[in-house]
């Protein structure tokens, strides 16, 4: 019996093994042919219990795999659990027994500038060599993929081609003349696993399992001994809920993404026109190195060719503006929506983020392919609105749950600011309040029987350099950087953080406390109201402060969650999505009763002094067309 499993008694063999053996643990792994688990398979399927128990099944084996996988009486070890749980779902299978995530153990045990990926992890804590099976399996498809680049530039000479030429009409999407497509069906240039000889993946894909096995009998026990197992088993649990959201995803709107694509390509078509009918030649806009060159060349010196450059000399330069126009443009045509529209158009018109629940050291989700809660806000017009291409889906009506000012509140919890809590209890508008205090021209300017959306232009910006200046704090930025991300002079910031700690010394007395504490205790770490730990880095203690207020706002918005699913589970009702500090929801028409319940949940913490506030609203078109919640909207729908 071999570690790679070639036929069915092999199969069979390594099934017996494993309930004569009846292992407590058993760590599991995919190999994909990609990494989306709508688009892409899986080909091998691993598993291991220790030792040398470890075995690779390629999928024709997966019946017998299944039973292993199936068994509740083992608990399974991942490394990374949402990404192979999908692609084995695929497969039909259903694993058993309790959970476990290695990534997420390594997520609450080190620091934010550690590295989580398995590998790493595994050379750094558990074999200097361990990724010596992945170098291998490396260097064999470089090497590979050389090979067959070298074939198919003779293959091209032969028939009378070059390989410039071809490499152009690749590049171009120039149609291929039908001898040279033979050559391509002849000759793939894409190496994938599935090519990769056994005796090399044999050794890459059993090391895999057997690494995620060491790293949780590494990282459990310390997570036991520092009381960790209750934020260990939320964080499972909310993996299980968000890979639910993923699997379900998001209804876009096929033709609205598609009209917008066909739409977004004339206007840069357009622009491009008039960008190099205003250089006087042909310029390529994502070039640095071009842009540079034509603006020294028009007088005008720069040595950056970012947003923040161009739209100051935009204003007095019309190439500038279209740049950035330019720019705006393709990234939204180029960043969502071709890629949502080709990933939805093969996935039932839906689309299904991935969310990392081991990203940020805070706790907070991260999202990506695509990422949803970094859509750009600049309006480019309805046309290319992105937000407008999802929709609920049909019975249903999308709910936004949001936090308001989350990590003020936070803030003042912990540091028990007597003028900060005043500013909660009293709902007066802290960024007003702070803009008085940090800037004396504020108080010059500011006109208290106007709302904050009536007052001048130049109290608005000093406002919102308040609300920079807070955050910013929090964050534990210093002046250097508060005084770039503002656009003024370094002694300006200076002084506006000065005034902001006279305003609210209890927020300096914690932020200070906070380092000092974490400085005198081994291994430099605070602990958050939930239990979290955030470990210090040498040198950055000044973050953790941040971390603390971050992180307690993703604990907070995971206890939601955990709330919620709880609540939903009877129902059709669902979450969808989480952006910051807001969740999504899909509520079923004939469910609506559950909006008032949901806000109860999320905003029910009794260790906590300060009250907190969950806003309401809904679509029932649109994300982009979102309309305050009033509870007659259940009479008007009934």
């Amino acid at each position: 019996m071999g570690k790679y499993v070639l036929d069915e008694k092999d199969a069979l063999d390594v099934v017996e093994k494993y309930f004569r053996d009846r292992p407590k643990y058993v760590s599991v792994d995919t190999e994909t042919t990609g990494l989306y688990w709508d688009v892409h398979e899986a080909f091998l399927i691993q598993v291991g219990w220790g030792g040398d128990n470890n075995f690779a099944f390629p999928v024709k084996y997966v019946n017998y795999v299944a039973k292993i996988l199936n068994d509740e009486s083992s608990e399974k070890i991942f490394h990374n659990a949402k990404f192979d749980l999908h692609f084995l779902k695929n497969l039909g299978i259903e694993v058993k027994g309790k959970l476990h995530d290695t990534q997420i153990l390594a997520r609450l045990l080190l620091s934010g500038n550690e590295s989580l990926g398995l590998d790493d992890l595994a050379s750094k804590l558990i074999d200097p060599k361990a990724k010596e099976a992945a170098n291998a399996l490396k260097k064999w498809m470089n090497k590979e993929r050389n090979r067959r680049s070298r074939l198919l530039t003779q293959a091209l000479r032969e028939a009378g081609f070059t390989r410039k030429e071809y490499d152009f009409w690749k590049q171009n999407n120039v149609p291929i003349p039908p001898a040279v497509q033979e050559i391509e069906r002849e000759i793939e240039l894409d190496v994938t696993y599935e090519d990769v000889p056994i005796e090399i993946m044999e050794k890459y894909a059993t090391g895999d399992v057997k690494h995620t096995h060491a790293l949780f009998h590494k990282f459990y026990p310390i997570v036991e001994r520092n009381k960790l197992v209750k934020v260990y088993e939320k964080d499972m649990r909310i993996t299980s809920y968000v890979f639910n959201w993923e699997r379900t995803g998001m209804t876009v709107d096929l033709p609205y993404l598609k009209a917008g694509i066909e739409y977004g390509e004339r206007k840069l078509s357009e622009l491009r026109e008039e960008i190099n009918e205003l250089a006087g030649r042909e310029l390529n806009t994502n070039s640095p190195k071009q842009v540079l060159e034509i603006f020294n060349d028009r007088g005008v010196p720069i040595t950056k060719t970012n947003e923040e450059v161009l739209e100051e000399i935009a204003k007095d330069d019309l190439l500038a503006s279209k740049i950035l126009e330019y720019r705006k443009h393709s990234k939204i045509v180029g960043t969502y929506f071709k890629p949502i529209y080709e990933r939805a158009k093969n996935s039932g018109g839906r689309i299904h983020a991935n969310f990392k629940i081991a990203g940020p050291v805070t706790g907070r989700f991260a999202s990506n392919d695509p990422n949803l809660q970094n859509i750009p806000n600049y309006d480019l017009g309805e046309k290319l609105n992105v937000r407008r291409a999802f929709v609920p889906t049909e019975d249903y009506i999308f709910v936004f749950m949001d936090y308001s000012q989350m990590e003020v509140r936070i803030m003042a919890e912990y540091s028990q600011d007597e003028n900060l809590i005043q500013a909660i209890v009293n709902n007066e508008d802290l960024h007003t309040k702070t803009a008085l205090a940090i800037d004396p021209r504020a108080k010059e300017i500011y006109n208290p029987n106007l709302p904050k959306d009536e007052q001048t232009d130049e109290f608005k910006t000093i406002r919102d350099y308040a609300k920079r200046t807070t955050f910013g704090i929090f964050y534990g930025i210093g002046a250097k950087t508060l005084a770039k991300n503002l656009g003024v002079d370094v002694l300006t910031a200076k002084q506006y953080i000065n005034n902001f700690f006279n305003l609210y010394p209890g927020i300096k007395r914690f932020m200070d406390s906070v380092q000092y504490t974490a400085m005198r205790r081994p291994g430099c770490y605070v602990i958050n109201k939930f239990g979290r730990v955030y470990w210090g880095e040498e040198g950055r203690e000044y973050k953790l402060a941040n971390y603390l207020i971050q992180g307690t706002g993703a604990d907070m918005i995971k206890t939601a969650i955990d709330r919620c699913e709880n609540l939903l589970k009877n129902y059709k009702s669902r979450i969808v999505l989480m952006v910051h500090d807001e969740l999504i929801f899909e509520i079923a028409k004939d469910e609506l009763f559950l909006i008032p319940k949901l806000q109860k949940l999320m905003t029910d913490f009794p260790q906590f002094n300060i009250p907190f506030e969950v806003g309401v609203e809904y679509s029932d078109t649109s994300w982009a067309d979102i309309k305050l919640w009033k509870d007659n909207y259940i009479q008007q729908t009934a």
